[in-house]
């Protein structure tokens, strides 16, 4: 009896850790009870994450390039460039806001990883949408809206539970963004965050 107990407690325990299991340090900040920003006034772009995958994002874009052409250089992408990212370009803008999408690594079948998103103001840097670099299909990747606008806009976060299938995220975070001004030049704030349940 002690022994089946002491099994029932460990099954139990594991079974409310299962939900937890899928949080990274990409996404721990979409739970906080006050949003951070780590962005701040005058900052530097964050050095991109060291990278091995530079042939098999070429191959990628490559792949792509029938379907969709690659955007030419900008004053933005260049920065991304030099501050270590690969495979820099324009994803979205809106007026004097540009928004540059870089990856520092992809999978098998062409999904970004360890990606980002940098915003820009006039080509000045603003922020990046999250505090570190993400993965597809993990706790905590993201993708900008269709439609930013120039001061405000959103991005939805995927959120996993520990059991949830890679396709199919059980929650989804949605984070609205202000472009703020300040002595220090343009600055990006995670302004609010809502979490909702995906329909099954």
């Amino acid at each position: 009896m002690r022994t089946h107990a002491i099994m029932l407690s460990i099954a139990i325990a594991v079974s409310a850790a299962a939900p937890a299991q899928a949080q990274t340090a990409a996404s721990r900040w979409l739970d906080a009870r006050t949003m951070p920003n780590w962005n701040k006034p005058g900052m530097a772009i964050p050095r991109g994450p060291k990278s091995g995958y530079a042939e098999e994002i070429a191959e990628c874009e490559k792949r792509g390039a029938e379907e969709t052409a690659k955007s030419p250089p900008t004053p933005e992408t260049r920065q991304v460039t030099a501050a270590g990212w690969l495979g820099a370009a324009v994803d979205k803008s809106a007026g004097s806001t540009v928004i540059v999408f870089a990856r520092n690594g992809v999978d098998g079948m062409c999904r970004p990883m360890d990606y980002q998103y940098f915003v820009f103001v006039e080509g000045r840097f603003a922020g990046t949408l999250s505090p570190r670099p993400m993965n597809s299909r993990e706790d905590g990747s993201g993708w900008l809206e269709d439609k930013p606008q120039a001061r405000r806009f959103t991005a939805d976060f995927a959120r996993y539970r520990g059991d949830d299938p890679l396709c199919c995220p059980s929650r989804t975070s949605t984070v609205t963004y202000e472009v703020r001004e300040g002595q220090g030049g343009p600055l990006l704030v995670p302004a609010r965050v809502a979490t909702k349940a995906n329909p099954r």
